[in-house]
């Protein structure tokens, strides 16, 4: 067994240790956050270079408690997490059921699966679960403590759901539990790319229609758009903090100025058509709303 080794990040985790397959930004988000909170972290990616990577930025925050590994030395881990893409899940569940010693548990990290995944490791006697960080994690961070206090949608078998809430806990962060099925999994995970995927997409579009308003050129109109819509965003976030989401809406829809709402779509079609659709497709959820405020 490894010596104790010292805590920069508190003693929640300092037994455990902790196989991360993948290092993109949810296994390095995971590696820094186990790490500073006392576990042992052993990374593995097909990339050698992301490993370095990961290592180097966990080992600035809590020295010593990481260390890259080849994929075989994750049999008889206390537990093992899956950070990939969703389509290698099945494929790394079947590869670790295959070792003579599984993990004792084992989750992956994909949003859209449930823990039906993981079968091939349930069928050998290992406990599977899902913790998925509700958080938008870019590829390029330099936070060293991303998951902190963050919302994670967790479930699994009983050893598998018990750890993922000590995790949640020791990350001081809230868990969503689904309702069982498929089907569960995937509307959460649909909700959470809508707003997440969906806010991005429809901030270009607000970018791109200020710009072409503002009396400036090229990358000079959207970067100052995007200021200044970003200076709005706070303030309806700050709404939203104290208010219901009905409460929270301004604008001409909430208003119910319906000459108004014709100009932004007759403006927005001579410049950009599809923002004129997401402007039509959002205009009865914000009515919808403004009635129920």
């Amino acid at each position: 067994m490894d010596p104790p080794l010292p805590n920069p990040g508190g003693a929640a985790l300092e037994r455990l240790t902790v196989g991360i397959v993948g290092c993109g930004a949810v296994g390095r988000a995971f590696a820094l956050g186990l790490a500073r909170r006392g576990a042992r972290v052993r990374l593995w990616s097909r990339r050698s270079e992301s490993v370095r990577g990961v290592l180097d930025a966990v080992g600035r925050c809590a020295p010593g408690r990481a260390a890259g590994v080849e994929f075989e030395e994750f049999g008889g881990l206390d537990a093992v997490l899956l950070c990939v893409h969703d389509d290698k899940v099945g494929e790394l569940a079947r590869r670790l059921a295959a070792h003579p010693r599984p993990p004792g548990v084992t989750w992956h990290t994909c949003g859209y699966f449930g823990i039906e995944i993981l079968e091939p490791l349930r069928a050998v006697g290992g406990a599977c679960g899902k913790l998925h960080p509700l958080l938008a994690l870019p590829s390029e961070s330099h936070l060293e403590d991303p998951l902190g206090g963050g919302v994670f949608c967790i479930g699994g078998d009983g050893e598998a759901l018990a750890l993922a809430r000590r995790i949640v806990s020791a990350f001081e962060g809230r868990e969503l539990l689904l309702k069982p099925g498929e089907a569960s999994d995937r509307l959460y995970h649909a909700a959470a790319a809508l707003l997440s995927g969906g806010f991005v997409a429809l901030l270009d579009a607000s970018v791109k229609a200020l710009a072409r308003s503002l009396d400036l050129e090229g990358e000079q109109a959207e970067t100052l758009a995007q200021e200044a819509l970003q200076s709005l965003l706070e303030s309806t976030r700050a709404n939203l903090r104290t208010s219901s989401r009905g409460k929270a809406l301004t604008g001409p829809v909430a208003r119910g100025a319906e000459a108004v709402v014709a100009g932004h779509l007759a403006a927005l079609a001579d410049v950009d058509p599809q923002a004129e659709e997401l402007y039509r497709a959002l205009g009865p959820i914000m009515s919808r709303l403004g009635r129920y405020a």
